[in-house]
Order: structure tokens, then sequence, then C-alpha cells
């Protein structure tokens, strides 16, 4: 009886050992292939901009001490980055061609980094700024003549410079402002958007959303909840329709207005929404002319969070129309395609000193100091105490803005903005929920 115990223990550990090696040989195979699931994008791209977007997801969080190690290869096989003389030229004619230089002392000593190139490690307290009383009289934003000097805090991108590029993901990961200049993608589409012919075959004689005010100021409202308003209170602006050919005719008539505060404004809105079918979405063309702003096509420096894209959003505006200060709740990219706008900056640390309507008002977020005239400026216990910096954009370059940081927009003559945002970051939080939102 012993005897057949071993025989038949011994058969069946021979057929136990097979069972269990493929057991752990399917074990590998199923881990192996998990794996490659999980490290797969969750956004579908083209082939070529894989290696960007995995650089960028394997970089989403920032070192703030400044150091960084970053190898990138961004730039499509397809994407030439070589401009012609006529893409060049159709840019050129849409910036000022003057040098803007930039005030490069704060009391009375010299700025510790360079604005025209970016330095590798974050300077402490960048971008530099200066008290908001300062930066308005010396350019006051009714006044759409570009002086020769600006407070300009935020560094400028060279994206034909390669070390630069990587710098720009440095910033734009540790959550900070900077400016692009000659990016060759900005600059071809703002080449196609500088002819009206162009923007006229886009657009059409269709009508589209303008936010209609009697004079300069485009101050931000909604009523929620069917409510009405405090008490006194008016909408400052009204939405009308207009087609872009008469939008163009009353913008156009703006350029030689010697006073443009004065005078009527239309803010005309093109919005491409993602998901919807051609048929339901008349500004689907945006997504052909912007496609770095698309979440499946997407490349390079313009989207954190290709995952999270709310949409390509565009503003048509005339010389002097202003929007008020405000904070936006995701992070934004932001391009001039047209003309030049002015841009006032101010850290999520200073919503205190912004003077802003509280929640529950028809512009929460929004400065109800009206930066345009200097009596106003004392009607807050704060305002003078701000802390701000400012840039001109101009076409063909672009501005990326963290989440939560303030800015004031001038519309320094007829010009085309668009902008895309994508994701939320809890880096400013703190300030804003202390502010009282």
């Amino acid at each position: 009886m012993k005897v057949r115990r071993k025989k038949k223990t011994g058969a069946a550990t021979k057929l136990i050992l097979p069972i269990l090696g493929c057991i752990f040989v399917l074990f590998i195979f199923a881990s192996l292939f998990l794996h490659f699931l999980l490290d797969k994008p969750t956004t579908v791209l083209r082939t070529s901009e894989n290696n960007a977007f995995k650089f960028e997801s394997h970089h989403s969080r920032g070192e703030k001490d400044g150091s960084y190690d970053l190898h990138l290869n961004d730039v499509s096989e397809e994407d030439d980055e070589s401009l012609t003389k006529v893409e060049i030229s159709g840019v050129k004619a849409s910036r000022i061609s003057r040098p803007i230089e930039t005030i490069d002392t704060i009391d009375n000593k010299s700025l510790p980094y360079d604005v025209h190139k970016c330095p590798s490690h974050i300077p402490k307290n960048y971008p530099y700024a200066w008290n908001i009383l300062d930066v308005l009289q010396h350019w006051n934003p009714d006044d759409t003549e570009i002086p020769s000097i600006i407070h300009q805090g935020l560094c400028a991108i060279d994206w034909r410079d390669p070390k630069q590029r990587e710098i720009a993901f440095h910033y734009r990961k540790n959550e900070l402002p900077f400016l692009i200049h000659n990016h060759h993608q900005i600059w071809r589409t703002a080449n196609r958007w500088a002819s009206y012919d162009y923007m006229y075959k886009r657009l059409g004689d269709k009508t589209y959303r303008n936010e209609y005010s009697k004079n300069n100021h485009m101050m931000y409202w909604k009523l929620r909840n069917n409510k009405k308003g405090p008490v006194g209170w008016n909408p400052p602006t009204e939405n009308v329709e207009l087609s872009f050919p008469d939008w163009y005719k009353k913008a156009e008539a703006l350029e030689s207005n010697p006073n443009p505060e004065s005078a009527e404004h239309f803010y005309l809105r093109l919005n491409g929404a993602i998901g919807q079918q051609p048929s339901q979405n008349k500004n689907i063309f945006l997504f052909d002319d912007l496609p770095f702003f698309s979440p499946e096509r997407q490349s390079d420096i313009f989207m954190v969070d290709p995952t999270d894209a709310r949409g390509i959003n565009c503003r048509l505006g005339s010389k002097g129309t202003t929007a008020e200060t405000h904070y936006d709740s995701s992070r934004n990219f932001i391009l001039m395609l047209r003309g030049q706008k002015r841009y006032i900056l101010a850290h999520p640390s200073q919503c205190i000193n912004m003077e802003l309507y509280p929640l529950g008002h028809p512009s929460a977020r929004h400065s109800r100091i009206n930066w345009s005239d200097p009596e106003s400026w004392l009607d807050g216990e704060n305002f003078q105490f701000g802390m701000v910096n400012e840039v001109v954009l101009q076409a063909g370059d672009g501005l990326y803005l963290p989440q939560s940081w303030f800015h004031f927009i001038v519309s320094l003559s007829l010009n085309y903005q668009c902008n895309a945002r994508s994701g939320q970051t809890q880096n400013y939080r703190n300030h804003i929920t202390d502010c009282g939102f």
C-alpha cells in the first residue's frame, strides 16, 4: 500500500508541475499586456505626436526649486517649421515695426533677469510686478497708443531656439505665465487670418453673437437662477447678432477714431465646441485652422491636459474694447492672430487688491474698479496696494496663463484672439479661497 501511494503521489506531482508552469507563463503575459494598456495615452494622437504627449504626461508635476532636466522632440515630422516670405510678411503687416522696451528697474534695482531670454532657473518672485497705480498712471487703459516702454515682467520665449523651448515647458510645468514669440504654427494661422477675403470665406454672411456696449467697457455678467440682480443694477452689455462683414465695417471705422472709449463697441464671439458634429457647430473650421488646439491632434506647448480640453474660444475686437479684470477657473493658452492687445496681469495672491464683485453678483470674479478712471482707483480700500505687470500681445504671439491669474485686457487695434483651456490645477486655490471664492 505504501508503494502504491508513492506512485500516485509521483504521478500527481508530474501533472501539477506543468499546470503551475502554464499558469505562471499566463500570469507573465497578462502582466505585460496590462502594463501595455495602462502605459498608452488616453487621448488618440498621431504616431508622430505620441512622444511629445508622453513627455508631458510624465512631467506633469514641476519642481519648485527651479531645476529641470527635460529632453523632448516635440515637433512632428509632418510639421514644416519654415515659413515662406509671404507668410512672414502677412503677419508682420499686423505687428508694429518698432521694438517695445521694458522697464528694467524695480525700486531702483535692476531686474534680475532678461525678459527677452528666459533663464533656465525660475527667478525668485517671478514674474516681477509693479504697483498698480504706477502702471496705470504710466499708460491709461483708454489710451491705445503703445508707449516706447512698458512694465513687462513676463519672459518671452523665442520658439526658434530649442533650449528656450525646453524652458517654456519648465515654466508651464510650474504653472507660471510666459510669452511665446516666433512660433511657426501660430504665424501660419495668423497669416491666413490677416486676409479679409479668407475670413469672409470662413464666416460668410451668417450672423454671430456680439456683445454690445455703448462705450468701450465689456463687463462680464450673468444672471443665475432667474435672479434680477442687485437693486439698481442694470446689465452693462447686451447681446446682438451681427455678420462678420457688418462687424468688420464698425471695427474698421474705429481704427481712425481718436476717442474710441466713447464710441459703441461690438465684440464678436466664435466658439468651437468639442464633440459636436459639423452640422451642429457652424464654427467647426476653427479646429482646421487651429489644429494644435484639437485634443486629437495637439502637440507642442499649447495644451496641458488634452483629456480635459474646453474647446476653442475666439474674440474679434475693435480698437479700445476692454475686458474687465477677472480670473478663470482653468488653464488658458491665448493666441493673437491679428492686431495687438494689452494684458495687465496679477498673481492670484493679489485677489484682495483686485476689489472683486462677490459671489452672487452678476459680475462675480470681476473687478468693480474702473481701471481707466483715476477717481475710481480710490474707491477700494486695497486697490492702491495691488501689484501687476503688463505685456503687449501682437499677431503671431502666444501667452500661457495659469488658472486663477488675473488679467485685464485692452484691444489696441482691430484684432482677432483665440484661446483654449485645458484642465485645472490647485496651485493657487488657497489665494482664491482666502479671497472669498
